[in-house]
């Protein structure tokens, strides 16, 4: 495995280091920087401020999911009924 890491990440023979797997690692680490940012402060936020939070977390969404799944016609309703410009307006003008 480290072979081919090593493969990966080295220039061809005869090509400068920035051809190499390493050298778009680099050139690209600036444009992750924002993302693993923003990942962080997801992660962050997943954990929670108290014990059971997550649990609390995936219980509900668990509980979001099943009732979705048991009125499909009253969800596709929400999403394709009159209702509809209502609620994509508030969620994006705000």
């Amino acid at each position: 495995m480290l072979n081919t890491l090593n493969e990966g990440f080295s220039p061809q023979p005869g090509q400068p280091e920035s051809d190499s797997g390493a050298g778009g690692l680099k050139t690209a680490i600036p444009q992750f920087t924002p993302v693993l940012k923003d990942v962080a402060w997801v992660t962050r936020a997943l954990r929670g401020t108290q014990a059971g939070d997550i649990e609390n977390l995936l219980s509900s969404t668990s509980d979001i999911t099943t009732t979705l799944a048991h009125n499909s016609a009253q969800l596709a309703d929400l999403v394709t009924g009159p209702g509809t410009w209502t609620l994509y307006s508030t969620v994006w003008v705000e």
